[in-house]
């Protein structure tokens, strides 16, 4: 029994999480692991073990695990979420948590609580929103000196006060592609008369009324004065061929108080893109539903970023584990972890498979050509053992160049069973063959 203590204490200790279990009746806390002592900013266990909350948190934290505890206590399973705390040295820290409770040996009501420290990954995520932002802030200065490389009509039309002046200020570009088709184009400076001339010659009939209606300055100069783009895309119809066209209205601002001072109008034809956007929908939609088959043919599925070690959307886990369908603010390996630490029995090669299944293995087996990786998992079920194939598919994102992992688990341990069943009967059937020789 001392040997057990000391294998599930060292297991414990070197988790990648905060765990303790604390007795509900008295409030003491039965057993901690070292993470937990060092996050309480303790030297060791017996600061913690046998003391309740309000010895040595305060007041705030007390109340927040006591709420916490009553949740759990209320209902049935496990009670997953996300909390914000500060730690014993007064360091802001961001956990997801997973509580339960269960009877001791001596019938008394205990909970036992997983936290997952995720600041990293909350403070990755805020990164990636500044940088974002400040991408949107440069893509904004940069729009108007690419804009007439990217549309074949350009023009600057002055707003004062608030109101369009209905001038076309500046010009800096005129194609034949829209003169040619529109004699009033180069006649007037009148924007208005120029968008009607067009609509009427160049728009496609069932499109028209829908043209005249985004035109109208109830829709463009309120989204102009909001700082915001406005676009219009449409079918024309010039000798008896349709083509898509696109009119983007982007505001100008005054660099010195960010005043809005007019606006560009741009005309570009996106015939090309519609066309190219239509067969990247149908090759995406054929990728989608092969992608949905695979799943719906699953126990249980997981999709991770391994490039960048995070999980993408839910996890979902059927059956023999026991553990809530939801977003899992943990990085990929985290979560093997846990999940070795967890289902994974003690007596298998949890090292083996640890390495099979982290990001970095993953990736190498893909850059040596491997797309799909296939591991099988032993699982501690009710304290019988189940057996799961873990299928990762793995490709290449396009854009990023990031790695993806999608990994389908499949329930196999039927088909472990017979196999065992068969090679048993086929040693049975030789020993009787040699016996009767």
């Amino acid at each position: 029994e001392n040997s057990y203590n000391v294998v599930q204490k060292q297991l414990i200790d070197n988790m990648p999480a905060i765990v303790y279990t604390r007795n509900v009746k008295t409030g003491k806390y039965i057993a901690v692991n070292d993470l937990f002592v060092k996050y309480s900013n303790k030297k060791s266990e017996s600061e913690i073990i046998g003391f309740r909350n309000e010895d040595f948190m305060t007041p705030e934290a007390c109340k927040s695990i006591e709420a916490s505890d009553k949740i759990v206590l209320s209902q049935n399973g496990n009670y997953s979420f996300s909390q914000t705390i500060k730690d014993g040295n007064g360091v802001t820290r961001h956990l997801h948590t997973i509580k339960s409770k269960f009877l001791d040996e001596n019938g008394e009501l205990v909970i036992l609580a997983i936290s997952v420290d995720v600041s990293d990954v909350t403070r990755l995520q805020s990164e990636l929103q500044d940088v974002k932002q400040k991408a949107r802030v440069s893509r904004n200065a940069a729009y108007f000196s690419s804009l007439a490389q990217n549309y074949c009509e350009i023009a600057y039309v002055e707003i004062v006060d608030g109101v369009s002046q209905d001038t076309v200020v500046e010009e800096y570009r005129n194609s034949d592609e829209i003169v040619k088709h529109v004699p009033a184009w180069k006649n007037t400076k009148s924007l208005t008369e120029r968008l009607n001339a067009f609509n009427n010659l160049c728009v496609a009939p069932e499109d028209r009324q829908d043209f005249y209606k985004k035109l109208n300055r109830d829709f463009v100069i309120p989204a102009i004065m909001k700082g915001q783009q406005y676009s219009i895309t449409f079918k024309t119809l010039i000798k008896k061929q349709t083509s898509h066209y696109m009119i983007k209205f982007a505001p100008v601002k005054n660099p010195d108080n960010d005043d809005i001072t007019g606006f560009v109008v741009g005309i570009r034809n996106i015939e090309d893109e519609i066309q190219s956007e239509i067969k990247q929908n149908e090759v995406f939609e054929r990728s989608l539903q092969y992608h949905q088959t695979l799943i719906s043919a699953s126990d249980g599925y997981i999709e991770a970023n391994l490039t960048k070690n995070l999980i993408l959307g839910e996890i979902i886990e059927k059956e023999f584990s026991g553990v809530a369908v939801g977003d899992y603010e943990m990085t990929y390996d985290s979560f093997i972890e846990w999940f070795i630490a967890n289902r994974t029995p003690v007596s298998f090669d949890r090292e083996g498979i640890r390495k099979k299944t982290s990001s970095k293995d993953l990736m190498k087996e893909f850059e040596s050509g491997n797309e799909i990786v296939e591991i099988v998992i032993p699982i501690d079920y009710q304290n019988q053992i189940a057996y799961f194939k873990e299928t990762f598919y793995l490709s290449k994102d396009n854009n990023t160049g990031d790695i993806l992992a999608l990994c389908l688990v499949t329930d196999i341990t039927e088909d472990v069973e017979k196999e065992e069943a068969r090679v048993k009967e086929q040693a049975r059937y030789e020993e009787e063959i040699n016996d009767a020789r």
